[in-house]
């Protein structure tokens, strides 16, 4: 999936649809602009843990197991 990623749960919600990656758009440029290479590291960060928040809301407990059913969920 490329672009349109603003948080972990659209992670997750690509992940579901059958994305095998995800691209995180602009959002890393927004993040290098206002503190640099560390800004970056930060987004990467909070997607990250957002991405970890939503599985434990939805249950799932591996990427690799996302499914179509996951989506009734959300």
């Amino acid at each position: 999936m490329n672009g349109g990623i603003r948080s972990g749960l659209d992670v997750l919600n690509a992940l579901a649809l059958g994305a095998e990656a995800c691209f995180v758009g602009r959002a890393w440029a927004y993040a290098l602009g206002a503190a640099g290479e560390s800004g970056v590291r930060d987004m990467l960060d909070i997607l990250g843990e957002e991405l970890k928040v939503a599985m434990v809301l939805t249950g799932c407990d591996d990427v690799s197991r996302a499914t179509r059913d996951l989506l009734l969920k959300i």
